[in-house]
């Protein structure tokens, strides 16, 4: 049977078994009523699917916006026409909300349990509360909490923000201007399409920014951030005590910053901005026409190709110019080196070097 074989008129009635998604972001096909003069339709919960599970708890308008508690036990909840407030308690449960465009956002909550939350169509609040969930916000401009242990939170379309809890996580924002927070714990955190703000904060992270401009900042503890496509903006934040940061802008015209403690920095295509501030830092350019400023201390800083200015700052700096014409200060500190390397090249303050080459 397909919708195109059925046609129901005014006094019919249907009752079949379907797979009902689409309509509900869940099943291979949905159907449409329509009538000239008001005839209700209506499901019970056990014809219909959420994620291949059937369904145990139906909510509708009916419920009049009343808040709706599942059980101890593993529930499988189906919402639609939006604004309701649901609580799956204890269990591994299941819950989706409508995708029909313009329903109303939801409040889901998971409780206890290893949960998996889908959102709707609305602008939707989705928290997977205790042990390991997975929530995804679909359609509209959703909230994403994803609680204690380790969660995966995707963002669907739209502007979504998302906050991992005190595990490690792996959160997607998909496409939209996403705002994302690692929180607690090692985090995977992907801003994928739109121009996203990322933030690790406390643990060892590693931040992508994907498609956009984005804005990535690392936190505490030593993290990977990794800016791809479009013009963005690192900042690596404190490392803590294990060690350097990483940023690297890739293609793009990057400004990268880094932080009190040591890090490495990578410029990579485009015309980027390094700033490594203190500690002894490692600043690379990569293509483009670079700046590259070492900030304190010792710090090593190599433009590689293009036309780029490297500046040394205080500290006994290692400085070498790359292929194309580079400008090199070294401060004016002691024990500095210069090496413009290919090109015509510009040293200045560059004072007891133990080896330099440069043209002027």
């Amino acid at each position: 049977m397909t919708p195109a074989s059925l046609h129901l008129f005014s006094r019919d009635r249907l009752a079949t078994r379907v797979t009902a998604v689409g309509l509900f972001a869940c099943g291979s096909w949905a159907l449409a009523f329509s009538a000239t003069a008001a005839a209700p339709a209506s499901a019970d919960a056990g014809d219909l699917t959420c994620h291949g599970k059937a369904v145990t708890i139906l909510v509708d308008a009916s419920h009049n916006g009343s808040p709706v508690y599942g059980s101890s036990g593993d529930d499988v909840i189906m919402a639609f026409g939006g604004g309701h407030h649901i609580d799956g308690q204890a269990g591994n449960d299941t819950i989706c909300a409508s995708s029909d465009v313009g329903s109303v956002g939801d409040v889901i909550l998971g409780g206890v349990g290893n949960d998996y939350l889908t959102g709707g169509a609305g602008n939707d609040t989705l928290d997977g509360g205790s042990d390991q969930d997975f929530i995804g916000g679909g359609p509209g401009d959703d909230n994403l909490f994803g609680g204690d242990h380790v969660d995966e939170l995707r963002g669907g379309s739209g502007d979504d923000r998302l906050t991992g809890g005190d595990a490690r996580d792996m959160l997607y924002g998909d496409s939209g201007d996403d705002v994302i927070h690692g929180n607690d714990g090692g985090d995977g955190v992907y801003g994928q399409d739109g121009n996203d703000h990322l933030y690790g904060e406390i643990g060892q992270d590693v931040l992508v920014g994907g498609l956009g401009d984005d804005l990535l900042h690392g936190g505490l503890y030593p993290d990977s951030l990794y800016g791809q496509e479009g013009d963005d903006v690192i900042y690596t934040g404190d490392g803590g005590p294990a060690g350097f940061d990483k940023a690297f802008g890739d293609s793009g015209n990057d400004v990268l910053h880094g932080s009190s403690d040591g890090d490495r920095l990578n410029g990579g295509t485009g015309n980027d901005l390094l700033y490594g501030y203190g500690s002894q830092d490692k600043l690379y350019g990569d293509s483009g026409n670079d700046r590259l400023e070492g900030g304190g201390n010792r710090d090593e800083l190599r433009g590689h190709e293009g036309n780029d200015r490297l500046y040394g700052g205080d500290g006994a700096d290692d400085l070498h110019g790359g292929v194309n014409d580079d400008y090199l200060n070294g401060g004016g500190d002691l024990m500095d080196q210069g090496n413009g390397d290919p090109g015509v090249d510009t040293c200045v303050g560059i004072r007891d070097a133990m080896q330099t080459t440069c043209e002027r």
